[in-house]
C-alpha cells in the first residue's frame, strides 16, 4: 500500500511539473519582478561588464536577474495587456488587473493588506525582467512618482488613481531611461509576440 501511495504521488507530483512547465511556456509575453532593487547606475547597456550583470550568453543575450533576486514572480502576462502601443510604449489592463500587480508586489514588498482603492503612488519600488517565450530580453525598475531615486534604465510608471469600485482601463508607460544607448523596448522578439498576440499589426 505504501509503495502505491508513493507511486501515486511521484506521479501526480510529475503531471503537475510538466502542467507548470506548459503554462510557464505558454506566456509569449510577461513581466516579470525580482527581489531587490537593481544597483545605482544600472543601465541594459552595462549589462556586459562586471560592475552591473554577468556577462551576455554566448549567443548575445541578454543575462536574466541575478539569483539573489528570484524567485521571480509574473505580474502581468498575455492575457492581462488590453492594448499595447509600441510606438509610445505605453501599455493598457484592466482595473482588476492593475490592482492583481500592485498587490501582488505590494505583498512581496511584505504589504500583504491588499486593497481595490490603490493609486500609483503605492507601486513598490522593485526590479522586472521583460520576458518572451521564457526568455529574458531586458530588466529596469517599476517606478513610483512618490520617489526621488533617480535611476537610468528602463522604467514602468503610471499615474492611476483607482476607487474600489473602478473599471477604467489602467494605462502603464515603460520609459527608456536615460543612460540607455540603444533602446531595449523595441526589441523585435517583442514585438514579433505582440503581433502573435493581436495586440501590434
Amino acid at each position: 500500500m505504501n509503495h502505491f501511495i508513493v507511486t501515486l504521488l511521484t506521479l501526480v507530483l510529475g503531471i503537475c511539473g510538466a502542467a507548470r512547465a506548459l503554462a510557464e511556456s505558454t506566456n509569449l509575453l510577461e513581466i516579470c519582478v525580482g527581489l531587490k532593487e537593481l544597483p545605482y547606475g544600472f543601465t541594459n547597456s552595462k549589462i556586459n561588464t562586471t560592475d552591473f550583470l554577468p556577462p551576455l550568453d554566448h549567443d548575445g543575450r541578454p543575462p536574466s536577474l541575478p539569483a539573489v533576486w528570484v524567485p521571480r514572480l509574473t505580474v502581468l502576462s498575455d492575457a492581462d495587456f488590453v492594448s499595447y502601443d509600441q510606438t509610445n510604449h505605453t501599455f493598457t489592463v484592466t482595473a482588476d488587473v492593475a490592482r492583481r500587480c500592485v498587490n501582488a508586489m505590494r505583498d512581496r514588498n511584505g504589504v500583504t493588506a491588499h486593497r481595490k482603492s490603490l493609486s500609483s503612488v503605492e507601486i513598490p519600488w522593485m526590479p522586472f525582467e521583460v520576458r518572451v517565450s521564457g526568455e529574458p530580453i531586458y530588466v529596469g525598475m517599476f517606478y513610483s512618482f512618490a520617489s526621488s531615486t533617480k535611476y537610468y534604465c528602463p522604467l514602468i510608471y503610471s499615474d492611476f488613481d483607482l476607487s474600489a469600485d473602478s473599471t477604467n482601463t489602467v494605462r502603464f508607460t515603460i520609459w527608456a531611461g536615460e543612460g540607455e544607448t540603444f533602446d531595449v523596448r523595441s526589441d523585435p522578439r517583442i514585438s514579433a509576440a505582440l503581433v502573435k498576440l493581436g495586440l501590434s499589426k
